[in-house]
């Protein structure tokens, strides 16, 4: 798992930076969320103390921390509207996952970089 002086530092130059700073008793929670979220995402063989997941686990440990609540309520903000006030919602389902996109640049660099001479076999 990513520890929190991993996360730490990688923040310390992220726009984001004061908002982690400031969840300092939620941030090896966040973290090991975020870990199980990434291990979802790659194969169960996966490193993830790679750096590339490591990076994506905290792009997601931030992205759960910020959207922890609609999650838990089973919806996410897709849109809002300042004019009319108005909100949509989508349902979070099995097939509808919340990986934040930067976590899933990172994880889509790692599969690529590890998918180098394997071959996949769809039936």
């Amino acid at each position: 798992m990513t520890d929190i002086n991993f996360a730490d530092n990688y923040f310390a130059k992220h726009l984001d930076n004061s908002f982690w700073n400031g969840l300092n008793k939620q941030k090896e929670a966040l973290l090991v969320m975020a870990s199980d979220d990434v291990a979802n995402c790659v194969r169960s063989s996966a490193n993830l103390d790679h750096r590339l997941l490591k990076k994506a686990i905290c792009e997601q440990a931030i992205f759960t921390a910020r959207n922890h609540d609609n999650m838990a309520n089973g919806t996410f903000t897709t849109s809002e509207s300042f004019e009319g006030a108005s909100e949509n919602k989508e349902a979070i389902n099995k097939d509808n996952v919340l990986i934040a996109p930067r976590a899933q640049n990172f994880i889509n660099k790692y599969k690529k970089l590890n998918n180098k001479g394997s071959i996949q076999i769809i039936r």
